[in-house]
């Protein structure tokens, strides 16, 4: 038996282990980071809704309390906004089209409390009527491999 230079062997063990240690630590962070965060695009949402409709709404004269009708001719998914989103048209102070859940209430106290909707203001004048369209979003994203945002999934 040759027992010289086995302590080498014996000391290399334990380093041997805190490299791997090291290394699946390592792997477990990576991972988490990329699919573990997520990411606020609650406002970008909002307004990308918001700019879809105003423009559609400013080049087609539509009735606002019809919700078919902004569906079919603005290209808006209604399912998508009733669970995900917030979409209020008032016209003259009077709210004339309301889908999605909560209100300007819930738009307001957004910056109080992360868990309300984030939400995009615009005003429009259609035939000498000012109108108000007021989007949001509450829809919190998380890393996707092939998943789009709900503003552009609204839109469709």
């Amino acid at each position: 038996m040759n027992k010289k230079a086995q302590l080498g062997d014996h000391t290399m063990f334990p380093m041997f282990l805190i490299f791997i240690i090291i290394i699946a630590v390592g792997i477990a962070i990576g991972i988490n980071s990329f699919f573990g965060a997520k990411y606020d695009f609650r406002h970008i949402d909002s307004e990308i809704l918001n700019n879809i409709l105003k423009e559609c709404l400013l080049n087609n004269n539509l009735n606002l309390s019809d919700a078919k009708e902004i569906q079919e001719t603005c290209k808006v998914n209604i399912q998508i906004i009733q669970d995900e989103m917030l979409l209020i048209i008032k016209q003259e102070e009077k709210q004339v089209l309301k889908l999605g859940r909560g209100d300007e209430t819930s738009c307001e106290l957004a910056e109080k409390n992360e868990n309300f909707p984030k939400c995009t203001i615009s005003e429009i004048t259609l035939s000498n009527k000012k109108a108000k369209i007021i989007t949001g979003s509450s829809q919190w994203s998380k890393q996707k491999l092939a998943g789009t945002n709900t503003a552009e999934e609204a839109a469709r």
